[in-house]
């Protein structure tokens, strides 16, 4: 069957998977939200099944029961994203879908709620594809004391570490500022922020 969402085939088993949402345990559909959330990002198969099998062990659940439920509504919000459809146009794709199922009420709320998240992953991948995209930053503060180019220079000197992915590859580079980088830094980022505030006059 194809949707209106989707530019694909949809695989046959995932109506009759998406299903199985409704024959949950009350316990299981009470953490149904919070799984999604816990599995719906970029992983392997084998690390997303593993990952399913770990939390719903933690609660206490059947992973069986829960994983085709789980793993259909990931792909299904995966695959919505990409083609940049919205809430409502999945609602009625669902309705087309699992007919008289009511599944809709259930699903786009948590498809609204992962679509930012989702979305931003698309964006990241895009410009990774074209180069390096910051993915993170740690810092530390230490003082240089001295060195054989001088003696007292009792100076604090930040340590920043920037990691960031390149297609699939991810890296890190570490750079040392100076208090007096740090604060055109700040500045920078300031002005970044409020792109519309007039700039401080000198």
């Amino acid at each position: 069957m194809t949707l209106r969402s989707f530019d694909r085939e949809l695989p046959p088993e995932l109506p009759k998977a998406l299903a199985a949402l409704a024959d949950l345990s009350p316990a299981a559909r009470a953490h149904f939200a919070d799984l999604l959330a816990e599995t719906i990002g970029p992983m392997p198969d084998d690390q997303l099944d593993n990952r399913i099998v770990r939390l719903c062990r933690k609660l206490e659940l059947d992973p069986a029961k829960l994983a085709p439920p789980l793993k259909s509504a990931r792909y299904l919000f995966r695959l919505a994203a990409t083609q940049g459809s919205s809430p409502a146009d999945l609602a009625v794709d669902l309705d087309a879908l699992l007919p008289g199922r009511g599944l809709a009420p259930l699903l786009v709320p948590l498809y609204e709620r992962a679509l930012p998240l989702l979305r931003q992953e698309l964006a990241t991948a895009s410009l990774a594809a074209h180069g390096k995209v910051l993915a993170g930053i740690e810092w530390r503060v230490d003082a240089i004391a001295s060195s054989d180019r001088g003696r007292g220079i009792n100076l604090p000197v930040v340590l920043m570490t920037l990691a960031y992915r390149e297609r699939e590859q991810s890296g890190s580079v570490t750079m040392q500022l100076l208090p007096s980088m740090v604060k055109e830094l700040r500045d920078v980022c300031d002005r970044l922020l409020s792109p519309n505030e007039p700039p401080p006059r000198s």
